[in-house]
């Protein structure tokens, strides 16, 4: 079976139990395999667990070899952040990424606060894709955020142009 763990905050392996063992994981590292719904530490994988308590028991340490090279989020697949993290539910989609909303706020309302917006809106699916669902919900908030205030800020320099105008006799 292959093994996915986490290592500088990125998801790396696939890994066999062994490889996990020699890396010096600790029953309380996080841990997936294609049929977990979510990270579990590994003491909870029985193969793994296996492998740590032998290793623990046996008479002589064996020597650890060198740990094999990770591969790094871009070709790990994508699950959400283990403990701590909001993970999504079962079959939960990606935020709204409000991309059209924010660049026909930018171009009818507020230019600045649009490209806010778009800048926000860019960030929803790569932090999404790349498991960071965190990110992913926040870019997205700030993105609606944004869009609110732009056009919030476009009506009222439109009622004050209508005001002034109509005050100056234009």
């Amino acid at each position: 079976m292959e093994y996915w763990t986490i290592k500088d905050g990125h998801h790396v392996g696939p890994f066999s139990a062994m490889q996990l063992a020699d890396m010096g994981i600790m029953p309380d590292t996080p841990v997936w395999h294609e049929g977990l719904p979510d990270w579990v530490p590994a003491s909870q994988i029985a193969e793994i667990s296996a492998i740590m308590v032998a290793r623990q028991n046996a008479p002589q340490p064996m020597p650890a070899p060198a740990a094999p090279q990770p591969v790094y989020a871009s070709h790990a697949p994508l699950r959400p952040e283990p403990q701590g993290a909001p993970a999504p539910a079962p079959g939960e989609e990606c935020p709204p990424v409000y991309l059209g909303w924010s660049i026909v706020a930018m171009l009818l309302c507020c230019m600045p606060l649009g490209v806010l917006a778009i800048i926000f809106s860019a960030q929803v699916r790569p932090a999404w894709r790349s498991g960071n669902i965190a990110k992913a919900r926040r870019a997205s908030e700030r993105a609606q955020w944004c869009i609110i205030l732009t056009m919030s800020v476009g009506l009222v320099l439109s009622i004050f142009c209508g005001v002034f105008r109509g005050a100056a006799g234009i």
